[in-house]
């Protein structure tokens, strides 16, 4: 598999899956990154509850680059990839279309 093409495909087709400005406008605050990944520096937020504190563990997928969380508050696990928040049924959902096995499926 050309990690590469499949870094560039997914980059294109995540523009339609991220959570749209307005879902999140009503979210301060956040957490910020400290851990060496890709998300270093950024404000992570639930893009469901806002909530920008508690988070499990972050998974981190090396092979691509994302960064999955868990929201400690509403349970809600997303992905972060390439500056945009998926919903990880979402993402898993786009990784198979591109015939690639996400490894916290």
């Amino acid at each position: 598999m050309d990690m590469d093409n499949l870094k560039d495909e997914l980059k294109n087709e995540i523009k339609d899956m991220k959570i749209s400005d307005e879902e999140l406008e009503s979210i301060n605050g956040g957490f910020k990154e400290t851990a060496s990944l890709p998300t270093k520096g950024m404000n992570i937020k639930c893009p469901i509850c806002g909530n920008s504190k508690s988070f499990g563990n972050a998974l981190f997928d090396q092979k691509v680059g994302s960064v999955e969380y868990h929201c400690n508050e509403c349970g809600q696990d997303f992905v972060c990839y390439d500056n945009q928040v998926v919903l990880k049924n979402n993402w898993i959902g786009l990784c198979n279309k591109k015939n690639y096995a996400y490894p916290f499926a």
